[in-house]
């Protein structure tokens, strides 16, 4: 099994609340049922170890392969 991350950044005027609901309503019911994926998280980043993060929202998609 592979691990894909993909890292967001939210565009000026969208708040983690409009994003959240996107996510549940749409992102969340499509991409766990697209051929290859064994499973699919989504996490927001609340901080950085120095500093503050670039990204605001981590999706961590385990799949069947890379040729998935």
């Amino acid at each position: 099994m592979q691990r894909v991350f993909v890292m967001y950044k939210l565009k000026p005027g969208v708040s983690m609340d409009d994003y959240k609901k996107w996510s549940q309503e749409v992102d969340q019911k499509i991409t766990p049922y697209q051929p290859g994926v064994k499973s699919f998280k989504v996490f927001e980043i609340k901080g950085a170890e120095k500093g503050t993060s670039p990204y605001r929202i981590v999706e961590d998609i385990e799949v069947e392969s890379w040729e998935a």
